[in-house]
């Protein structure tokens, strides 16, 4: 994956790649829907928002395992392993006058806690139409779906090896003619331990 000067994003698969819009634009666009959404509701005193109300900052966190060509990370792009420890050191290096502006507000953890709370309670899940997405008739969905009440209930009854305490006996399949003599057909109860554990039964039919 390459993230260009622009922040778009070029990610590579097999012959083709496939390029991306900048996430921080969008997620730019996201912060100023909660901050419209957080006045209308009126939670912020006014003296937190004569002087500028919440700042909403954007990151975008990458997969540790997501191979990158960039030597350096773009302004707003941060590993998502390493990204608290450098949230912290932003936070231990805030100025001064930084520091007096956010307590001036008097924005503190009990109203961060009320925010977050309102934000909660707002959330609701997305209803997405994956037929119109796939071009699937809901007609075929509607005949091959199967309801909770209508699937079938397996009865799970694991039972721990005798021998050892700690694994499951589980049915294996006979893979040698020495066990073959040994069971009465081609599957037995072994432990899930193996080979650390090694007990063994026959199955009763």
């Amino acid at each position: 994956m390459t993230i260009s000067e622009d922040g778009s994003i070029n990610l590579k698969n097999g012959k083709y790649t496939n390029t991306y819009p900048n996430p921080l634009e969008q997620s730019r666009r996201h912060g100023m829907v909660l901050r419209d959404f957080i006045d209308s509701k009126e939670v912020l005193s006014k003296r937190i928002e004569m002087l500028g109300g919440i700042e909403i900052t954007s990151k975008v966190l990458i997969n540790p395992k997501t191979t990158l060509t960039n030597k350096k990370l773009p302004e707003g792009f941060e590993r998502a392993d390493s990204f608290i420890s450098k949230r912290s050191k932003e936070i231990n290096s805030l100025g001064i006058l930084k520091v007096l502006s956010t307590f001036s507000k008097g924005y503190n953890i009990d109203k961060a806690k009320e925010i977050a709370q309102l934000l909660v309670n707002a959330h609701k899940p997305v209803d997405f139409d994956y037929t119109m997405k796939f071009k699937m008739k809901k007609e075929v969905i509607q005949e091959n779906t199967i309801v909770p009440e209508q699937m079938p209930q397996v009865k799970s009854e694991t039972k721990v090896c005798p021998r050892c305490n700690e694994g499951e006996l589980v049915v294996r399949k006979v893979k040698s003619k020495k066990a073959q003599e040994k069971y009465n057909n081609d599957e037995f109860i072994g432990c899930s331990r193996y080979p650390k554990c090694r007990y063994t039964e026959n199955i009763v039919n």
